[in-house]
């Protein structure tokens, strides 16, 4: 048997794909919840962690955004600079900071993404946050005459890269998890969707119970927010209402 122990988070503020969600997708009203959620799923998270025993012969950590370029933290000296390099800059990093944590712990990192949809994923994510900001300056009268003709093209993209991304993570766990091993998976709540596309002999249990009852009450919220582009378009709604009743 093959066991995955999964690891649902929601992404840290000012890491990765925060950015983008915070200030676009999560200031619409329907996904407030899903920040006021942050700590309790980061609280959670570090109690399983800590509590987790690893069998360093048995155990692979997956995580997102580990493509074949980011193996090279399986090497201890690797890891030490990066914690110096991030100390350094005096930011916190709670994925990765998570990540090393469970390599030093005996986990071996395993490559998860493939490079070129990752990497398309990040390039559109930053695109769309240099539109919406675009158009939150620009005056709320225009705000719908502004907004690109790409823009819901972007959108598009950026969820099927998504797609194309969990399919590959999936892909890389089927092949790479071996008979009598644990996987270890550290990813976006939003990528839920992988899951089944896992083999049906991988058991996936969560690395803490709160974390579970948390991702399952998120799961129900999800759905309701409708696609990513009927988001953005409400967002920018109530923008363009809130603008106007402060002008008024």
């Amino acid at each position: 048997m093959r066991k995955l122990i999964y690891i649902p988070n929601i992404h840290p503020e000012g890491e990765g794909t925060a950015e983008l969600t915070d200030r676009i997708f999560l200031n619409d009203s329907l996904a407030q919840s899903l920040v006021s959620k942050r700590q309790i799923a980061w609280g959670a998270i570090k109690r399983g962690v800590t509590n987790l025993t690893i069998d360093s012969k048995r155990t692979k950590l997956f995580a997102e955004g580990i493509t074949e370029d980011e193996l090279r933290l399986n090497n201890k000296s690797v890891r030490q600079k990066a914690k110096q390099d991030l100390r350094r800059e005096g930011q916190e990093y709670p994925t990765l900071e998570l990540a090393i944590s469970l390599i030093d712990k005996g986990a071996k990192l395993a490559e998860t993404e493939g490079g070129e949809s990752y990497t398309m994923s990040e390039f559109l994510s930053r695109n769309l946050f240099k539109i919406y900001k675009r158009l939150k300056e620009s005056d709320s009268s225009s705000l719908k005459n502004e907004t690109p003709q790409n823009l819901e093209a972007t959108i598009q993209d950026l969820d099927k890269y998504g797609k194309i991304r969990e399919k590959i993570i999936a892909k890389n766990i089927n092949q790479n998890l071996k008979e009598g091993e644990t996987g270890i998976l550290i990813i976006g709540m939003g990528h839920y969707h992988l899951l089944d596309e896992l083999d049906q002999d991988i058991k996936i249990t969560y690395v803490d119970p709160e974390l579970e009852e948390l991702d399952r009450e998120l799961r129900e919220i999800l759905p309701q927010l409708g696609s990513s582009y009927e988001t953005f378009q409400r967002v920018l709604q109530e923008k363009s209402i809130q603008s106007a009743e402060n002008k008024g």
